[in-house]
């Protein structure tokens, strides 16, 4: 599952497209440097739980 509802996962395939942007840009201007799994594991938790909140929540 990519995410908790419909509008959830078309955010997170968005995340993915964007990415996958970045990674082809960055391939033509050299070697990519390529993120561990323990660091994709903290950004997307980071993501999940405070991305788009609000100051104060």
């Amino acid at each position: 599952m990519v995410g908790r509802s419909l509008r959830e996962a078309l955010l997170v395939c968005q995340v993915v497209e964007k990415g996958a942007l970045v990674y082809l840009f960055s391939q033509l201007n050299g070697t990519p440097f390529l993120l561990s799994d323990h660091d994709v594991s903290v950004l997307r938790n980071n993501f999940l739980e405070s991305y788009g909140q609000g100051k104060g929540e």
